[in-house]
C-alpha cells in the first residue's frame, strides 16, 4: 500500500505508517497510524489501531472520507494458529478519527476476546 493516500477530498498530503517497532505477541498485526494533513501544513492523527493489511476502499459519499479494508490476524489459543478475519473501517466525523473495525466498540481492542469469539475470514462489514 502506498504511505501516501488521499484519505479525504481535501487533495492535502495524507499519510498512512506503519510501525514496525513493537512486538504483539503470538498476534500477526502491525500498528497503522493514519495522518491528515491541515490547511496550515500541519497534520493531525486521525487513525491509530492495529490490523495484519490495510488496503483503500472506496471513499464514502456521506462524509467524504476514504473507508479501508483492513484484516487482523489473531492467535487463537484453541486451534494453536492464527486466525484471519475481515473488516471496514471508516471515518467517523463526530470523533474526527477512524473508528473501530465495522464500527463496532467490542473490536476497538485488537484481538480480544469479543474478536476471537466472531468466526475466522468473518465478512461484517456495514454495507
Amino acid at each position: 500500500m502506498d504511505s501516501h493516500l488521499h484519505l479525504n477530498s481535501d487533495h492535502l498530503k495524507d499519510y498512512v505508517i506503519k510501525d514496525f517497532s513493537t512486538g504483539y505477541g503470538n498476534n500477526d498485526v502491525v500498528h497503522f497510524m493514519f495522518f491528515a494533513q491541515c490547511r496550515s501544513g500541519n497534520f493531525v492523527q486521525v487513525g491509530d489501531d492495529f490490523f495484519t493489511t490495510v488496503k483503500p476502499d472506496v471513499v464514502d459519499k456521506t462524509t467524504g472520507w476514504l473507508k479501508f479494508r483492513v484484516t487482523r490476524d489473531c492467535y487463537s489459543e484453541s486451534i494453536g494458529d492464527t486466525q484471519e478475519r475481515s473488516y471496514t473501517i471508516v471515518f467517523g466525523p463526530k470523533k474526527k478519527k477512524y473508528g473501530p473495525p465495522d464500527s463496532n466498540p467490542k473490536l476497538t481492542h485488537y484481538c480480544s476476546d469479543a474478536e476471537l469469539a466472531l468466526p475466522a475470514n468473518s465478512t461484517n462489514a456495514p454495507k
